[in-house]
């Protein structure tokens, strides 16, 4: 099992009374486990809240991770980035 460390920051700026601005990014691994893992995601997206409790963000992501085991041969080193698509319910 790894378990590492996670440092996330939002920010979200309401630019009207139906539109916010939303960005997110998160950094994790450090190395401090057994493997050397290093991740790292970023979002940036524009929310429309089209009813009081109901909304649809849509934006780009990206996702980085690096993992490597010490002393073995596993490593993976993969991006993976694309259109973001969400529908969110409040309740």
């Amino acid at each position: 099992m790894i378990a590492e460390p996670v440092i996330r920051g939002r920010l979200r700026w309401n630019t009207s009374d139906d539109l916010a601005l939303l960005l997110d990014a998160d950094v994790s691994g450090f190395g401090l486990s057994d493997s050397f893992t290093w991740s790292w995601s970023a979002l940036a997206a524009l929310e429309w809240l089209f009813s009081g409790n109901t909304s649809l963000t849509a934006g780009y992501q990206i996702n980085y991770i690096d993992f490597q085991t010490n002393g073995g041969s596993n490593q993976l080193n993969l991006t993976a980035h694309g259109p973001y698509l969400g529908f969110t319910f409040r309740f």
